[in-house]
């Protein structure tokens, strides 16, 4: 079993409860999303996931040579929660 709130590559995670209601998201879109954790470089706050940028013109083309994982969106890891673990970040 993984650990509790263990986002290493490959684990499928979403939106919290409480991210959602505190931005006011609750009934919106991004709630139901599932998003796969890639094997990209990020900061010990932020994940890549497997879905494309909204606005991928925010980096030049010599960053995105640099770094090619700029075309993933970045989460923070606080405002997400694994698929199938009980959290207390979704309780209401």
């Amino acid at each position: 079993m993984a650990k509790f709130r263990d986002m290493s590559p490959g684990t499928k995670v979403r939106l919290s409860g409480k991210f959602l209601r505190s931005t006011g998201q609750i009934a919106g879109g991004e709630g139901p999303k599932v998003w796969t954790v890639l094997d990209a470089p990020c900061s010990d706050r932020l994940v890549a996931v497997d879905e494309e940028r909204a606005c991928p013109e925010d980096f030049t083309p010599a960053e995105h040579a640099a770094d090619p994982s700029l075309k993933w969106r970045r989460i923070a890891k606080a405002n997400l929660v694994v698929v199938g673990q009980l959290d207390s970040r979704d309780c209401p």
